[in-house]
């Protein structure tokens, strides 16, 4: 327990360093997860949420939570082709542009496509 705790503290303490050296150099508006699941997406974007200057989008809970509403059987991206969207990213687009707004940084997580970067990179320039 208390090696876990050290470990714990450790990776927040890293994180923490990154977002603050991040936010001031000012690198991006845009931060884009991705990765294989279980990578630990969701883990950094836990400790970047408690940031008060970064917003952050999840943008694979959100297509799924759709998916569950119209009771679609199938993956995100063939979700995004039922309905000819190049980018999933489009469902999102009005949050992302709040958060842009408001927030210094917006993290979205689970970006799976180059068209969700593209998508993104129309929104701000700094992706």
């Amino acid at each position: 327990m208390i090696f876990q705790n050290h470990i714990r503290k450790k990776k927040e303490g890293a994180i923490k360093s990154f977002t603050n050296d991040f936010v001031r150099r000012k690198m991006s508006r845009i931060v884009c997860l991705t990765g294989l699941s279980g990578s630990g997406k969701s883990e950094i974007v836990c400790a970047l949420e408690k940031d008060p200057r970064i917003g952050v989008v999840r943008l694979g809970e959100t297509v799924r939570k759709k998916c569950q509403l119209e009771k679609f059987i199938g993956t995100t991206e063939e979700y995004a082709e039922k309905f000819r969207f190049s980018s999933i990213c489009v469902f999102l687009e009005k949050e992302i542009k709040i958060m842009l707004d408001c927030k210094e940084i917006v993290v979205v997580d689970s970006v799976r496509t180059m068209a969700d970067y593209q998508f993104l990179l129309k929104m701000s320039k700094d992706v």
